[in-house]
C-alpha cells in the first residue's frame, strides 16, 4: 500500500512538473517570436533555462525509475515526452543561433563594402576633351548631355542620382529635374 502511494506521489509530482514545463515553454514559444528587441533576448535566455529544465527532468526521471518510484510504462511515457521536449528545444535554439550568425555574417560583409571609390576622379569626363576635332561637334555636345545627366547630384548630400529619379535613393531629398547637375535641396 506505501509503495502505492509513493508511486502515486511520484507521477502525481512529474504530472506537476510536465504541466509547468508545458506551460513555460508556450509562453517561451510565443515571446520567441520577437526579433530585435531586449524581448527576443530574454526569449532566447528563457528558452535556454527551459531545456535546462527538461535534461534535469530527464534526470529526475531516470532516478525515479532507477529506485523504483515509477514502473516502465509510465517512465517510458515520461521520458519520451521530456526528449521530444528537449530536441524541440535544441531545434529552436539552434534556428536562433543560425538566424543571429546569418545577421552578423550579413553586417560583416556590409562593413566590409564601404564605399567605392572612382578609378577615375574625372571620370568619363576626360575621355571628352578633344571630342569636338573626332567625333564631331553634335555628337560631342549629345555625350556631354548624357554624362552631365549621369552626373546629377543631389542638393542636400552630394550623392549621385539618376536622370528619372524622382527622389534621393541616399536621404530621400525630393529631387527636380530643371537642373540635372546640381538638386537643389
Amino acid at each position: 500500500m506505501a509503495t502505492k502511494i509513493l508511486v502515486l506521489l511520484a507521477m502525481a509530482f512529474l504530472a506537476f512538473a510536465l504541466s509547468r514545463t508545458f506551460s513555460v515553454l508556450s509562453r517561451i514559444w510565443r515571446s520567441a517570436e520577437l526579433d530585435g528587441s531586449a524581448d527576443a533576448d530574454q526569449a532566447l535566455a528563457d528558452l535556454i533555462n527551459a531545456k535546462r529544465q527538461v535534461l534535469a527532468q530527464i534526470k529526475d526521471t531516470e532516478l525515479d525509475f532507477e529506485t523504483g518510484k515509477i514502473d516502465d510504462a509510465h517512465y517510458a511515457e515520461l521520458r519520451e515526452r521530456s526528449i521530444a521536449d528537449a530536441v524541440a528545444l535544441t531545434r529552436k535554439l539552434d534556428e536562433i543561433r543560425d538566424g543571429l550568425e546569418y545577421a552578423d555574417d550579413i553586417n560583416q560583409r556590409l562593413e566590409n563594402l564601404g564605399e567605392v571609390e572612382p578609378l577615375v576622379e574625372d571620370g568619363p569626363q576626360v575621355l571628352l576633351e578633344g571630342a569636338d576635332s573626332t567625333v564631331g561637334a553634335s555628337q560631342a555636345a549629345q555625350l556631354r548631355a548624357v554624362l552631365k545627366a549621369r552626373s546629377a547630384k543631389c542638393g542636400a548630400c552630394e550623392a549621385s542620382v539618376a536622370p528619372t529619379d524622382r527622389f534621393c535613393p541616399k536621404c530621400g531629398n525630393a529631387l527636380h529635374a530643371a537642373d540635372p547637375e546640381t538638386v537643389p535641396a
